[in-house]
Order: C-alpha cells, then sequence, then structure tokens
C-alpha cells in the first residue's frame, strides 16, 4: 500500500474563490488522480477543511536516480486551504486529530468554536471582496 503523503506540499490562498480554480490550475500542471474537498458534513459542524490532492508525479520533476529506488512513491499530495483554513487546521492537529489524551467536552467546544470563527473569518473576507470589485 502506498502512503500518498510522502511527498506532498500545500498551496494557501486569501479567498474561499480561489479554492477551486487553484486546484484546476494544479490538475493542468500536474495528473490529478483524485480531488478531495474535505469539510464538515453537518450544516451547523464546524471542524477541519481543506482540498486534497493527489497527483502523479511527472517524471521531469524527478531528481536523478529517484527510479532506481525502490519504493519510490509514484504520487504527491496537495493541500489547497485559505490561511484562516490553516490557521485552524494547524494547531487542531496536534490539539485535536492527534491528541496525547482523549479530548473533554470543554476542549472539543473550544476547538469547534475556533472553527466556525475560521469559516465566519473566510465567507467575511470574501463578502468584502466581492463588495469592494463589483463597486469599481
Amino acid at each position: 500500500m502506498e502512503v500518498e503523503d510522502q511527498v506532498a506540499g500545500r498551496i494557501l490562498v486569501l479567498y474561499t474563490s480561489d479554492l477551486d480554480p487553484t486546484a484546476a490550475h494544479l490538475g493542468e500542471l500536474l495528473n490529478r488522480v483524485e480531488v478531495e474537498h474535505k469539510r464538515p458534513t453537518e450544516w451547523n459542524a464546524f471542524d477541519y477543511e481543506s482540498m486534497h490532492g493527489v497527483f502523479a508525479i511527472p517524471s521531469i520533476y524527478l531528481p536523478a536516480g529517484w527510479q532506481e529506488q525502490e519504493d519510490m512513491p509514484e504520487t504527491l499530495e496537495m493541500q489547497i486551504r485559505t490561511l484562516f483554513q490553516h490557521a485552524y487546521a494547524e494547531p487542531q492537529h496536534d490539539l485535536g486529530y492527534k491528541p496525547g489524551a482523549p479530548l473533554t467536552r470543554e476542549v472539543s467546544r473550544e476547538l469547534a468554536w475556533v472553527a466556525a470563527s475560521s469559516w465566519g473569518a473566510d465567507h467575511a473576507l470574501e463578502r468584502a471582496r466581492k463588495s469592494l470589485a463589483t463597486s469599481d
């Protein structure tokens, strides 16, 4: 079984409306295997959000001797997220996703509040950007 994130990267964008065009452009540059937008499924849930794409590594980007090595990955994972999604995701990874101890209800609620605040900040910035773009 191949682990997709042995070779990985992350692209941070300013606005939520930049996510899809960035993923599309990346798909033009690399051979897309799959793209998934990870987000809560319930309308009233706030948690981790990020676009994850798996791409075949083009041979032109492989360093010399790559193919001669055993078990070298053939794909790479790229994450595309906004600055606010990233600001939540990085500490949440250590605090919530891979905690040293089970999370208390209060800590879980605190993390959900931060996620909701990040979501709200993304949407407020998007509205402000759109408002300024239409007033020109």
